[in-house]
């Protein structure tokens, strides 16, 4: 906000300085070229109404009022010139600014303050982040949302964020991590990198659990910084490695909570289950619940992130990532 400030207020005093410029050339003008050119007594009052007539584009001039020598027309086409310049463009790009941030103060939520300390930073406001500060709030942990302006949805109202590039030193120094207990980042992988490193410069003891889309990110975004990485593949991976090993102990319920109150479940499809004999793509278990079908455990195999085509057959071990809302609704189906 202070570097927009600062270049509105930039804008103002230049689009000031070129409106006096070219008003008082077009006056001085005048009176010079009607006194030395048209032999004619100008008058201040008739310099100003030409001024602000030509500037303004307007054309029309009482009687004596206008420039009729050579040297009047080129003077006023000129000042036509600086005119158009000045009050057509220079006028809307200075108040456009001011109108933009005025619109943005009307739609953007209302701002809560920023927690003095112990708080937990979420870099996001994705589907994940909403998750995150929903734990956060069931757990009454303080927090902070940090998010471009864009991004950030009327639904903010009354709940604590900063606006900006979470990326950004001074956005985090605004969303006050020297004295935050933690930071979760939620972004895109590459988005989470930068904003690891940022705010391991800034304070390099915080603890940061970075989500992760790509297994193969996950080492890139320890060493940015983050102290734990947290991928639904990988823990799919994990699950299935388990099971093939014997070694499954998820619990009775079959079930993983993980963060931003995602969960991963397992469920066994049985006998004349409708998904029996369609594949992924068939069955439509994200359209119809939300949920996604991140490995599957078949005919002693595993699959990590099947394709489309995977063929779901009697005791397929589905596993299944959502939040639990979703998963029931699989559950349902099968």
């Amino acid at each position: 906000m202070k570097l927009r400030g600062g270049k509105l207020k930039n804008r103002v005093v230049f689009f000031g300085l070129a409106l006096f410029t070219v008003f008082t050339a077009g006056v001085a003008g005048y009176c010079f070229i009607k006194s030395f050119y048209e032999d004619t007594n100008a008058s201040i009052v008739d310099g100003v109404y030409w001024a602000v007539v030509t500037m303004t584009t307007l054309g029309s001039y009482p009687m004596g009022v206008e420039l009729t020598s050579a040297a009047g027309k080129i003077f006023t086409v000129m000042i036509v010139g600086g005119g158009i310049i000045v009050v057509f463009i220079g006028l809307p790009l200075t108040v456009a600014p001011w109108l933009e941030e005025r619109i943005r103060g009307v739609f953007m939520p209302e701002k809560t303050p920023v927690p003095d300390g112990g708080h937990v930073i979420v870099c996001g406001y994705s589907d994940a982040g909403k998750e995150v500060v929903e734990n956060l709030k069931m757990h009454n942990f303080n927090y902070v949302v940090v998010e471009k302006g864009d991004l950030l949805p009327k639904e903010l109202s009354n709940m604590p964020f900063v606006t900006g590039d979470p990326a950004s030193e001074e956005t985090l120094k605004n969303a006050n991590i020297s004295k935050a207990a933690s930071l979760i980042a939620v972004k895109d992988d590459a988005a989470n990198a930068f904003i690891c490193l940022t705010a391991k410069k800034i304070r390099p003891e915080i603890m940061i659990v970075a989500s992760s889309d790509d297994m193969s990110n996950i080492r890139i975004l320890l060493k940015a910084g983050a102290t734990n990485v947290v991928s639904s593949k990988s823990m799919a991976g994990a699950l299935l490695g388990q099971r093939a090993t014997g070694r499954y102990d998820v619990g009775i319920t079959g079930r993983v909570a993980m963060l931003g109150g995602l969960e991963i479940h397992q469920h066994t499809v049985p006998e004349k289950s409708s998904f029996a004999g369609k594949s992924l793509k068939e069955a439509e278990i994200g359209e119809k619940t939300g949920a996604a079908i991140v490995g599957m455990w078949k005919n002693g195999e595993m699959t990590v992130n099947p394709g489309p085509d995977e063929e779901i057959e009697e005791g397929t071990i589905l596993v299944a990532l959502g939040t639990r809302e979703q998963l029931s609704k699989l559950r349902g189906m099968i």
